[in-house]
């Protein structure tokens, strides 16, 4: 704990005066004092071990609707349960912890601030830390981003978050439920030691400042405004609201009690008995403000206009502290120097229109992963509540902010569950919108080509793609821009977008062969036949063509018929092979006779060529030019295509 101002200590964090041990004073400065009148009050003791009191301080109604205490010495969180009155205690992981204040969180759990060690020592700081407790017991801490800043107030904001002031660093601060800790949000003027902080009912935060005798504000948005109260000296400790809709704050180091109105006009009311110490404050369950006395050992009533009221407590020296409304209509507080938890009865007759405890809504959240909206690249509906409710199952609304619709990837969102504008809980959660929507991916028809070379066709091939988010990438087809072979050919089209989805869609690509090759020449071997002595002679005919598609065309060329211009028998030729014949080296008397030999060449599709070439056997050796022997006639040949 770092004190700046040890003078002071005692007025920033409630009993710790006490534990310092001031000395009982006495006189007043107010009106004539009428006597303080005996209280309806009931003391429950914390142990049977007077050699290691508790020192309890800070007290809250707890979520199970039971009065619950930090205990300063103990370093732990004690509840009485008002069934039973069973007292049980949960020691805090933290050894020196020193708890002082707490509250109901938005999550349902009490908080509370742990200021660290009582210690002028600078260096020994100890735990500085939040903690969170449930109606089992079950504790958590938070550390907090500045060692040593001696958390103090803390209270539920009307934002619906955790707000904490910091006496060392002179910083307010604030907590999701998640435990995420602000920047500071005000820092008040130097080495003013923030203490006790609330909601006022202009929904800002509103806390004391215990070292510099002022009250400050600030607004959510973080604007500060400080108020001076009129004894700089006066120690402002401890803060409530009134049933009149002011604030009502203890000044212990001039024993007086005093009201801001939300524009900061202050009135001050001296207790009845001198230096007399008020620290805790509280709404009472009759609409008056009510207040512990600590060092007079009483408990004080003030109403509206001024009027204050003091009852004894049975214990002597019993040091009240911390008090608060309990769920029964009674009002609970802490007797630290006495180490007991103590309940007072309001006077017979008493107004109870403020009686009723009512905690705060509980939010709870959820992270939520949803996929986008078909046909979009946001989600419009996506819900975080966990189950958020009301204790008292009282009505509230629900907002969420942002409210959508939520963009692609995670979204930060908080959730506030509302009963008024100073009543609220709030709580934090991730939203991430997935795209698990594929592509529409639309294929290029089928394409038929001719083809172009023996390898087949070049082909481009361009589909087109839509997506409902951004970053689409390029969809293409599988060998597009390449040559397909002959035939049909099965090709794939994808595309994939940026989250990973991918579409493919099927098409086809026939290279079509129709053009049929072409006989450059053809020529026999030999062209003529002489002697016509009756004999059979060989031929060979060769081929020149070509083809777009066959490179090997030549090799499906073929004799496919043979003719003579002359009568002759059907053993004078004869086809020996795809081009190869034996021809008769014959005539008819006085005339040269001509075989016609008729070849067909075919490429792989099955288009052919034909064409013919004569080989003749001549009149004499004198007129070899009879039938133009040996030469490529086309006059009567085509090439045809196949279908």
């Amino acid at each position: 704990m770092r004190l700046n101002h040890p003078s002071h200590t005692g007025s920033i964090l409630i009993g710790l005066m006490i534990i310092a041990g001031l000395a009982a004073c006495t006189g007043s400065t107010g009106a004539p004092v009428i006597g303080p009148q005996t209280g309806n009050v009931t003391e429950y003791a914390l142990n049977s071990d007077p050699s290691t009191p508790s020192r309890p301080l800070g007290v809250a109604v707890g979520p199970d609707r039971n009065i619950w205490f930090t205990e300063f010495a103990a370093d732990g969180i004690g509840v009485l349960n008002l069934s039973t009155l069973a007292v049980t205690h949960y020691p805090l992981p933290s050894a020196g912890s020193n708890p002082t204040h707490l509250a109901m969180g938005p999550d349902g759990r009490l908080w509370f601030t742990e200021t660290g060690p009582m210690d002028p020592d600078p260096t020994d700081t100890g735990p500085n830390n939040l903690g969170q407790i449930t109606s089992a017991g079950e504790i958590s801490e938070i550390q907090l981003p500045v060692d040593d800043s001696d958390p103090t107030g803390i209270t539920l904001g009307p934002d619906g978050n955790i707000w904490f002031t910091e006496a060392a660093t002179g910083d307010v601060r604030r907590s999701t439920a998640e435990g995420s800790i602000s920047d500071p949000i005000g820092t008040t003027t130097a080495n003013s030691m923030p203490g006790a902080i609330m909601t006022g009912p202009d929904a800002n935060l509103w806390f004391t400042e215990s070292s510099s005798g002022i009250i400050g504000q600030t607004a959510l948005s973080g604007t500060l405004t400080e108020f001076p109260l009129p004894d700089s000296g006066s120690s402002p400790t401890e803060i409530t609201i009134g049933n009149d809709g002011n604030l009502w704050f203890s000044e212990s180091q001039s024993s007086k009690i005093g009201r801001i109105t939300t524009l900061g006009a202050i009135t001050e009311f001296n207790t009845p008995t001198g230096s007399s110490v008020p620290e805790g404050m509280t709404l009472g369950p009759d609409c008056n403000v009510w207040f512990t006395e600590t060092n007079a050992n009483l408990i004080g009533r003030i109403d509206p206009a001024g009027n204050i009221t003091e009852f004894t407590i049975p214990s002597a020296n019993s040091q009240p502290v911390g008090i608060t409304v309990g769920p029964d209509g009674n009002l609970w507080f802490a007797e630290s120097g006495a180490n007991q938890i103590a309940k007072l009865v309001p006077p017979a007759g008493s107004r109870t229109d403020c009686a009723t405890v009512a905690l705060p809504p509980v939010a709870k959240c959820q992270n939520a992963k949803v996929n986008t909206d078909p046909g979009s690249c946001t989600a419009a509906t996506v819900s975080i509540d966990n189950g958020s409710f009301d204790p008292q199952s009282l009505a509230f609304s629900e907002t969420v902010t942002p409210n959508g619709p939520y963009n692609l990837g995670t979204t930060s969102t908080t959730l506030v569950a509302r009963r008024s504008p100073t009543i609220a809980a709030a709580c934090t959660a991730e939203v991430e919108v997935d795209d698990s929507e594929a592509p529409k991916l639309t294929c290029p028809g089928a394409v038929v080509e001719e083809c172009t070379s023996p390898a087949g066709a070049v082909t481009t091939l361009t589909p087109s793609a839509t997506d409902n988010c951004p970053n689409l990438g390029i969809a293409q087809c599988a060998g597009s821009g390449g040559t397909f072979a002959l035939g049909t050919t099965s090709v794939n089209c994808s595309v994939t977008d940026g989250s990973h989805n991918t579409s493919t869609c099927v098409t086809s690509v026939t290279v079509k062969d129709t053009t049929p090759p072409v006989i450059s020449s053809l020529s026999a071997s030999p062209a003529a036949l002489w002697p016509p002595d009756h004999k059979m002679v060989p031929v060979t005919v060769s081929v020149a063509v070509t083809d777009t598609c066959d490179a090997s065309v030549s090799s499906r060329c073929k004799i496919v018929s043979v003719s003579s211009n002359q009568r002759c028998d059907r053993n004078a030729l004869k086809i020996t092979g795809p081009l190869t014949v034996l021809l008769e080296a014959d005539r008819d008397d006085g005339a040269a006779r001509g075989y016609t030999i008729q070849v067909q060449c075919a490429d792989a599709s099955g288009n052919t060529a034909t064409g013919s070439v004569t080989v003749s056997v001549p009149h004499d050796q004198g007129r070899g030019d009879d039938h133009d022997q040996g030469r490529y006639h086309d006059d009567h040949q085509r090439g045809f295509s196949r279908h």
